[in-house]
């Protein structure tokens, strides 16, 4: 009978310890819920994974990360032509160094490149027909254009996703064939957020 009762007080005490190690663990775990659009949330899961050693230059991950980049050069350049225009309306004197000049066809050309190819970028998908090294040189004439810089120096006035300079700078890269984000690319790379992440401190 005592032999019996030992067991039973064993068998409990393991349970016991089992319980409060999870506690412990639940404790000092530490969640974050993170809600809505923008703010970085892919930025910083990305730097967490690199913390820890986890590799985050998969295939998947350049694929997305290409495909995303390239339509957001694509997208946000028309913003940029759209904003330069309406910034120069609202105030011609406060903002005309917004102003577009009207003397350069390449301009009118480059945009309706553009906007030929903003509805097929609208998934983050590349469209099978698109000419990315054509649209990369459209984006280098139209992204050293003053009026363009200027704009872009207000982007704090409109909605503009961070790190885009970066890319712009090497747009001929980005949308050149064979192009394969490298790991700062990635890093610094606005993908949309989908889904939930469990990542471990401990």
């Amino acid at each position: 009978m005592g032999c019996i009762n030992s067991t039973e007080e064993k068998a409990s005490n393991e349970i016991n310890s089992h319980y409060q190690a999870a506690a412990r663990v639940d404790e000092e775990e530490k969640r974050l819920l993170l809600l809505g659009t923008g703010d970085g949330k892919s930025t910083i899961f990305k730097n967490l994974r690199k913390s820890k050693g986890e590799v985050i230059r998969d295939e998947r991950t350049i694929e997305e990360t290409a495909n995303t980049v390239r339509s957001n050069l694509v997208h946000f350049m028309i913003k940029l032509l759209l904003k330069s225009q309406q910034l120069y309306d609202a105030d011609h004197e406060a903002n005309k160094g917004c102003k577009l000049p009207d003397d350069d066809p390449k301009i009118v050309d480059y945009t309706r490149m553009l906007l030929k190819h903003g509805i097929a970028y609208a998934d983050d998908f590349l469209p099978p027909d698109a000419d990315t090294e054509q649209l990369g040189e459209a984006i280098a004439y139209l992204w050293k254009i003053p009026a363009v810089q200027e704009t872009f120096q207000k982007k704090g006035d409109f909605s503009f996703p961070d790190n885009l300079d970066f890319f712009y700078n090497k747009c001929k890269i980005v949308m050149g064939k064979g192009y394969a984000p490298e790991e700062e690319d990635i890093i610094k790379a606005r993908v949309r957020t989908t889904g939930v992440y469990c990542f471990c401190s401990c």
